[in-house]
């Protein structure tokens, strides 16, 4: 009784782990899309919120083991960071989502996202490093459409460092695929990326366009990391259009919007172009201390960014005529863009080794394909080569042997001469009598004396029979003919052995034959008919059994056969 108390309360126990696990689940799932709509609402306008937010959601994941959750959470911090421009984070919190997943197209999809920030961090070997590992990947699932994606931002970077016009092109066609799609984060990048590609053109007006068209989308969501993008793009195209007074408000809201974020990579960004901005009002006071500020913060690795704050500086010096520190910023910015120069020549002599390498592999494998096509057709021609001579002999083969047999047929319609005679039968299964049969009818035959009254009594039925076609018949046996004859089995065998010198299985064989032989000769509907069909009219039934005997005994198949009279018709 105790046992079974402990069972009953075993039970119960696990039944209400199941339950409370069940209500922790629906729980989640709730709680779970509570902090994907959270998210997803401040990630863009209040990162920090949205760090904390995923903070929280990455620890009730963890608590029950939610992978789905752990990606999702890690993913969100990954792009909040990306808003607030703290780029290392990013790429941190994007390679610890690439330990938790295992499905080859988000390994992929989350490598290129990493390569693109290491290209917004000007580590353009890094990200070649990543965009490769990518493709290698891509290449052994044959994703093809993935494959061309890889390839095409390997190139862009080339196009980015040559400052190529390709570059324009290539931003050009990513914003006209993703156009016209609502939501689509990719189609804010691209847009962003073809005005700074239409600015670097000069293409003022171009560039003017999509900003306005940005800006209105930007404000409607309340996506500040994009306005901030926006107002700055806007204050670089005013710059160029020497309208200063326009830049200088286009650059105070994108600062604005940068403060907002916390985003002290964009604020230096600001600051910088407003330094721009002072230099072309002549206020190099102004914009010497706007840049000292900026390189303050600006960490010491950060090369490509330093050597254009020191560019400026130098002109800014230069202007104020303190030749000292022009030439000292000016070999600070020489020194900077000779390190950024060796560093773009080694990158693109890597992006034209993959290519080349990739070049190698598609001329290997057309090679292979070749050699295998030259292979395929040398076989093919050899085994063509060898089945029409064979056909060929066999063709003259079988047209002298069915001459030789028309000869024959000549004699019979002539003379009434047969056609087949004394050939021994080796067919088996579907013959006149089976050879065991008849070897035991010819063995006890032996035994019996005919006399000659009988044997001509015999042999004139038999000739009856004959005239009458009854080996036409599938009942056309040994046993049934002697019952027609009114003898037995052995006498009938004893006869056709001694005075027709064959088997009697021979013997309605070679009937059979010279009557197919004469018959397909001068019937047309018959030699219309399948060769199932014809043996069957013969009383055989097996199409392979006539086949066989009537191959035996003319040295040609019935098709054969029929095909020239066929001709000769």
């Amino acid at each position: 009784m105790a046992f079974k108390n402990k069972s009953a309360f075993l039970f119960l126990a696990i039944l209400f782990v199941i339950v409370a696990s069940c209500k922790k689940e629906d729980l989640f799932k709730e709680e779970n899309q509570h902090y994907r709509d959270q998210i997803k609402k401040t990630i863009y306008n209040n990162p920090n919120k949205a760090i904390t937010l995923s903070d929280s959601f990455l620890i009730k994941s963890k608590s029950i083991n939610n992978v789905e959750g752990i990606i999702l959470s890690n993913t969100y911090k990954a792009v909040a960071y990306d808003v607030l421009n703290i780029l290392d984070s990013t790429i941190h919190y994007y390679k610890k989502t690439l330990k938790s997943i295992d499905n080859p197209i988000d390994i992929i999809q989350y490598k290129y996202s990493i390569a693109r920030i290491y290209e917004r961090q000007y580590k353009y070997q890094n990200a070649l490093d990543i965009y490769i590992e990518a493709l290698i990947l891509a290449k052994k699932k044959n994703f093809i459409s993935v494959i061309e994606v890889l390839r095409s931002a390997i190139k862009e970077i080339e196009y980015i460092l040559l400052d190529n016009e390709k570059a324009l092109h290539l931003y050009l066609v990513r914003y006209n695929e993703t156009k016209g799609k609502i939501g689509n984060t990719d189609l804010k990048f691209n847009r962003k990326n073809l005005i700074q590609a239409y600015l670097k053109a000069n293409k003022i007006d171009a560039a003017f366009n999509l900003i306005k068209e940005g800006i209105l989308e930007a404000d409607d969501n309340k996506n500040l990391e994009f306005q901030y993008y926006l107002y700055e793009l806007e204050a670089r195209a005013y710059i160029k259009k020497q309208e200063l007074l326009l830049a200088i408000n286009s650059i105070h809201e994108a600062t604005k919007k940068a403060i907002l974020l916390g985003n002290i990579g964009f604020q230096n960004e600001a600051k910088y172009t407003t330094a721009v901005i002072k230099g072309k009002q002549g206020k190099y006071d102004e914009q010497i201390e706007l840049l000292k500020s900026i390189i303050e913060k600006t960490a010491k690795n950060k090369t490509a960014q330093l050597t254009k704050y020191y560019k400026l500086l130098a002109e800014a010096y230069k202007s104020l005529g303190e030749n000292d520190l022009h030439i000292n910023y000016r070999d600070k910015y020489d020194a900077g863009y000779s390190k950024i120069s060796k560093e773009k020549s080694k990158i693109i002599s890597n992006i034209h080794k993959v290519f080349l390498e990739e070049e190698k592999q598609e001329t290997k494998q057309q090679i292979l394909k070749k050699w295998y096509w030259v292979t395929a057709f040398i076989v093919l021609f050899c085994v063509s080569t060898f089945v029409y001579l064979r056909n060929k002999k066999t063709q003259k083969r079988n047209k002298k042997l069915f001459n030789e047999l028309m000869l024959k047929v000549d004699a019979y319609e002539k003379e009434n001469v047969p056609v087949v005679e004394n050939t021994k039968s080796k067919i088996k299964g579907d013959e006149v009598n089976s050879v065991a049969h008849e070897a035991l009818d010819e063995e006890t035959s032996s035994i019996y004396i005919i006399d000659d009254e009988k044997v001509n009594e015999i042999l004139v039925k038999l000739k009856n029979l004959e005239d009458q076609q009854y080996f036409l018949r599938q009942d056309c046996t040994l046993h049934n003919m002697a019952k027609r004859l009114k003898t037995n089995t052995s006498y009938l065998s004893k006869v056709v052995n001694n005075h027709l010198n064959k088997t009697f299985s021979t013997y309605i064989n070679e009937l059979r034959i010279n009557y197919a032989i004469i018959e397909l000769k001068k019937n047309k509907q018959l030699r219309a008919y399948s060769t199932k069909a014809i043996a069957q009219e013969l009383g055989y039934k097996k199409a392979n059994s006539f086949s066989k005997y009537f191959k035996e005994a003319t040295g040609i198949t019935p098709a054969v056969y029929i095909k020239n009279i066929k001709e000769l018709s």
